[in-house]
């Protein structure tokens, strides 16, 4: 089976509209377009037995369960015995095994379940020439057979039934008149109307269901096993839609079965048989996923019906070889959170008015109804503006000269989802003269491998629309673990609008001693002539399986006492704390003599180690020694001159020892670190939530959370409240903020 696209003939834009969000089936794709994904996977518990097969099954006589107010799931099934006698049971999930209806040959069959507001018991079965009948239960005894459709026309299919709000019942049913096929509608309330007419064999097998809003929905089989279905909205059927490709072959009689959800989405099952021979039953869920319960089985797997009770768990219920009966329990799906595309204005962008559309698209994979959040100021993009339904925001009143960030946070009604965004900026130049420039890059290669020494160059595609820009260069930022080098080949370029320029770029990888799996990023901005683009950054990873080690600096340590200097290091070692190793590298500190001629490369050591700490602020010692690759000798007299001149600092975090810059960094909104943009995340999404929390939430340690709180805080991006011995973070003018 493939996927396609099929647009609605005939229907209005409303009526499609309605037709596609609430029906079973499918996603809505534009305006009047479903689109059924033919991704397939599996689902469901494994099949329990609850019917022993018996002599002969009726074709077309799968089972029909509803479930009760209680979550009692009620089934009835029909079945032939070994003289030709029909009949029909009830079973229950409480044990509960009784036959309700007996018949001569091919007197009974086909029996459709419904069950009203007070959990009384109705089914509907088929008789001799397509004759149908009821019988309910009251008070625990079944009621004579009534008699609702006359004789007179073959039956194509089990009648199905259902309950609206107001306590009538609806049944649909099929028939064929000479080569024409057709569904009817027939209720308590005295409607009986024609739903469908076709050529024969392209509406069999018709099913009923009602969303939460009281509307019907009829899916049904049309030719080869293709699934149609048509609704009635505003007391009116629609045009059937195709909801499914035809397949090779389907199961005799095998109707379609559909539900819905306390949430309004809908969930559909039905069998087909490929060209091979073998069974499916396959799932379908309102927002297109689809599934297979039943896979390519060589035993009969046919006639399935789903049934939901007040929890939303679904049971699927299907016929097998000699009329044997399973259930499965269909795997519930979990919810995916939503995710927004911010369109416009374009990140970094220029702005020609002191008004401006802010637009962005919602996706949800379930299919919900989607509202969002949206942040919006001049000071990083924290501030809450409002939440509402639809994708656009007017914005007015705006500053010339003034840099505005944005950001748009879905939410699906059951969790917040993400912006793939994140927080966008522009600047209103209200006296330029066109509405809006914006300068972007492309990266040719956004992830590379390098070994130690090595090099690679890289091509950046700068272009911007709206106006040329003068002197574009390219301005590079780096973090993680890796000594990389960058280095800008291209000189300064003016940019055409709409006509890109390349730039390149060379990284190099520097230092030593690196686990495989340790990462570099390089972030590339392009500026311009007062505007600058969106940071892209290039992943670096180490390619340590063709890197040869360098060998490491010329270390020549006088060691006066070398007996008590091996005693002292063996019995910090065993100590196992970074502490121990540095107390014993101070100890001999004196006896570590530094020859002039190697001052200057001290002094380069230094910048090195100063410029790691300031990417990496609270790395611990162990850490910077392997990123640098030093000795402990080298390194331990350059951290502690480093400290001596107050250029560094250092805090004890159990055996580690962290360092930090002496003075927290000038945080620059819209350009966090990547620890700065996850504690702005996590505090967005849980207002409050304490440093100590953030830190098992971040897998690091408070001592780092410290050190970046205290500069989003130093930046006037997030306030704290102190409370007993917890330190609560909020975003600015956020609820619930200390002063």
């Amino acid at each position: 089976m493939t996927g396609r696209t099929i647009t609605i003939a005939g229907c209005d834009r409303r009526t499609t509209r309605t037709f596609c969000v609430c029906l079973i089936l499918a996603s809505l794709i534009g305006l009047g377009n479903i689109l059924l994904t033919s991704s397939i996977s599996s689902a469901g518990s494994s099949p329990t037995k609850i019917v022993d097969p018996v002599p002969h099954w009726v074709g077309g006589d799968g089972p029909s369960a509803v479930f009760d107010q209680q979550d009692t799931w009620h089934m009835v099934y029909g079945w032939i015995d070994g003289s030709g006698a029909s009949f029909i049971n009830h079973r229950t999930s409480k044990g509960t095994n009784e036959t309700i209806v007996v018949g001569g040959s091919a007197e009974v069959m086909c029996p459709g379940l419904a069950i009203d507001s007070k959990d009384k018991l109705y089914v509907f079965y088929r008789s001799t020439k397509g004759s149908v009948y009821l019988i309910n239960n009251s008070a625990g005894a079944w009621s004579p057979p009534q008699k609702l459709v006359d004789p007179g026309n073959p039956w194509s299919g089990s009648p199905s039934a259902i309950f609206d709000k107001d306590g009538a019942w609806h049944m649909v049913y099929g028939w064929i008149n000479s080569s024409t096929s057709y569904i009817t509608h027939l209720s308590s309330s005295g409607v009986k109307e024609n739903i469908f007419v076709g050529e024969e064999g392209s509406g069999s097998s018709p099913h009923l269901a009602i969303d939460l809003s009281g509307k019907l929905y009829v899916s049904f089989r049309g030719t080869h096993g293709a699934i149609l279905g048509t609704s009635n909205i505003y007391g009116n059927w629609s045009v059937p839609l195709q909801l499914v490709d035809p397949v090779p072959h389907l199961a005799m009689g095998d109707s379609p079965s559909s539900v819905f959800d306390k949430e309004g989405k809908g969930h559909m099952v039905y069998g087909w048989i490929n060209d091979s021979g073998s069974y499916f039953i396959t799932y379908i869920k309102s927002s297109g996923i689809k599934k297979n319960l039943i896979e390519g089985a060589t035993e009969p797997a046919c006639n399935p019906e789903i049934a939901v009770n007040s929890n939303d768990d679904m049971l699927v219920f299907y016929r097998s070889t000699k009329g044997s009966i399973y259930s499965m329990v269909l795997d519930k799906i979990p919810n995916i959170p939503p995710r927004v595309t911010q369109i416009s204005p374009p990140d970094h962008s220029l702005v020609g008015a002191t008004d401006v559309n802010l637009t962005w698209s919602g996706k949800d994979q379930d299919g919900d109804i989607l509202g969002y959040y949206l942040f919006f100021d001049d000071v990083g993009g924290h501030t809450l503006v409002g939440y509402q339904n639809t994708t656009t925001y007017h914005a007015t009143g705006l500053k010339d000269g003034t840099r505005y960030y944005w950001t748009v946070i879905p939410n699906d009604g059951k969790v917040n989802g993400t912006s793939l965004s994140g927080i966008m900026s522009f600047t209103v130049r209200a006296q330029q003269g066109t509405p809006i420039i914006a300068l972007w890059i492309d990266i040719g290669q956004p992830e590379i491998m390098l070994t130690l020494g090595d090099s690679k160059e890289i091509d950046i595609q700068v272009n911007c629309i709206g106006a040329d820009i003068k002197s574009v260069h390219l301005q590079s930022a780096l973090e993680g673990k890796l000594h990389l080098q960058v280095e800008q080949l291209t000189a300064s370029q003016d940019i055409k609008a709409g006509v890109p320029v390349t730039f390149k770029t060379r990284i190099s990888l520097k230092g030593g001693g690196y686990r495989s799996d340790e990462t570099g990023h390089v972030g590339i901005t392009a500026l311009g002539d007062g505007i600058d683009s969106p940071t892209r950054s290039v992943l670096v990873s180490y390619d340590r399986k063709n890197s040869t080690i360098p060998p490491g600096p010329d270390v020549r340590p006088i060691v006066a006492a070398v007996g008590i200097g091996v005693t002292v290091l063996t019995v910090s070692l065993l100590a196992g704390t970074e502490i121990g190793l540095l107390g014993v590298a101070h100890l001999f500190m004196p006896l570590y003599s530094k020859p002039k001629k190697h001052e200057k490369r001290d002094q380069v050591t230094r910048g090195k180690i100063q410029d790691y700490i300031m990417a990496n602020p609270g790395d611990h010692y162990s850490l910077i020694k392997k990123g640098l690759d030093l000795k402990h000798g080298p390194l331990t007299y350059n951290l502690d001159v480093l400290e001596r001149e107050g250029r560094i600092v250092c805090s004890r975090d159990g055996i580690f020892k962290r360092f930090y810059p002496k003075d927290a960094p000038t945080v620059n909104k819209n350009e966090y670190t990547y620890t700065q943009y996850s504690i702005i995340d996590h505090i967005r999404k849980e207002p409050g939530i304490t440093q100590v929390l953030l830190a098992k939430r971040m897998k690091t340690s408070k001592q780092v959370i410290d050190y970046h709180v205290n500069s989003l805080m130093l930046a006037d991006i997030i306030t704290l409240k102190k409370e007993g011995k917890m330190t609560h973070c909020f975003l600015k003018d956020q609820k619930g903020q200390g002063s």
